[in-house]
């Protein structure tokens, strides 16, 4: 949904029609919020997405984590965005969120996270799921920068592990 609604509005709804198709997917389907979307339809969306727009996985992830945390995410999860008063203390919340949302759908697989408080101005967070999505999740990373208008800067320090650094305002 967040992807489909990403690509209409920036590259037009034939582009998504294209992507929908290059996925394997009925180009007319429609997902839903309460959807469990499959990992395998998902990945073949997102390297479908890469491939029709001619992006790097990169670019794509980075496309959709910062439409996600600006745009998508803040109409149905208001309050979770309303709960932190910064990037930081969002990311440090998403552990606690994905144990509710599995609650909530019981069918999600979400990740699970730890973190490592490197002093004020550093956090070291490890990403864990079967679902192999790191880089989606850096780019979501940028997308909660963008979305509480700071500089992050990301360091990638092994497959699944990234030192977060908060560089004050955008």
């Amino acid at each position: 949904m967040c992807l489909a609604e990403l690509v209409e509005a920036q590259f037009g709804k034939d582009k998504w029609q294209q992507i929908m198709t290059a996925a394997g997917l009925q180009p007319t389907r429609k997902f839903l919020l309460i959807e469990t979307t499959s990992d395998k339809d998902f990945t073949n969306l997102l390297a479908a997405t890469s491939q029709v727009l001619k992006l790097s996985q990169e670019q794509t992830a980075q496309a959709f984590g910062e439409h996600w945390c600006t745009i998508f995410a803040p109409r149905i999860y208001d309050p979770y965005f309303k709960r932190a008063a910064n990037a930081r203390e969002f990311l440090l919340q998403m552990e606690s969120v994905h144990v509710r949302a599995n609650k909530n759908m019981p069918m999600a697989s979400p990740p699970h996270f730890q973190y490592e408080e490197e002093g004020p101005g550093k956090l070291v967070m490890q990403y864990s799921s079967e679902r192999n999505l790191e880089e989606l999740w850096i780019g979501l990373i940028k997308g909660v920068g963008k979305a509480f208008h700071e500089r992050l800067e990301i360091n990638r320090l092994d497959k699944n592990r990234v030192e977060v650094v908060f560089c004050g305002p955008a």
